[in-house]
């Protein structure tokens, strides 16, 4: 668990429908937005790591942007 000066912080995880409001930023970049979000969203479900996850979202990131 994350903490901040000695105390413990519970953080809960994203809910689907708050996922979502993050698709408006994959918009006339995918076909799908929603579709994309909810299967990075299914990640966090089925226990795959959250560093891949991150590694994943960036490179999406860099790609999407035109980046290299």
């Amino acid at each position: 668990m994350p903490f901040n000066i000695g105390r413990l912080i519970e953080l809960q995880p994203f809910k689907l429908e708050e996922a979502l409001k993050l698709a408006e930023g994959l918009e006339g970049k995918v076909s799908d937005p929603r579709a994309v979000l909810t299967e990075i969203w299914s990640w966090q479900v089925t226990a795959v790591s959250y560093s891949k996850t991150l590694s994943t979202c960036s490179r999406f990131k860099i790609y999407y942007s035109g980046g290299s």
